[in-house]
């Protein structure tokens, strides 16, 4: 199990200037992922969001989450709110379809989410 998100270890940053040059540096990894990946606040934040979702993600997610880091981080946060309100989104609940899932819960016999609340 990977204890971070990120598994390239980019360097902490301090300006805008450092943080363009690693850009430009890593052009096939998204900037948000790099970003993220070098700021510390960050970094601890999607890490601790890694630690509850990770038993859910399919095998591509780390080397995916490295170029689409916005949707990857979104399928994440989705799935770790949901789990943090109680609901069951295991592996028998979902469908894995090219590398992400599409989350089918019942709520109430509904078939439907009334709200995603924010944690």
């Amino acid at each position: 199990m990977n204890k971070s998100i990120f598994t390239y270890d980019f360097p902490e940053i301090s300006t805008n200037k450092e943080l363009q040059k690693i850009i430009q540096e890593f052009p096939e990894y998204d900037p948000y992922y790099i970003a993220s990946s070098c700021k510390k606040e960050r970094k601890e934040l999607f890490d601790g969001l890694w630690q509850i979702y990770q038993p859910l993600a399919d095998k591509h997610f780390l080397s995916d989450c490295k170029k689409h880091f916005h949707q990857r981080v979104w399928e994440m946060y989705l799935g770790v709110s949901l789990i943090k309100n109680g609901l069951d989104i295991s592996s028998s609940k979902r469908e894995k379809t090219r590398g992400r899932f599409i989350c089918h819960i019942l709520i109430n016999d509904e078939d439907r989410i009334n709200r995603c609340p924010y944690f």
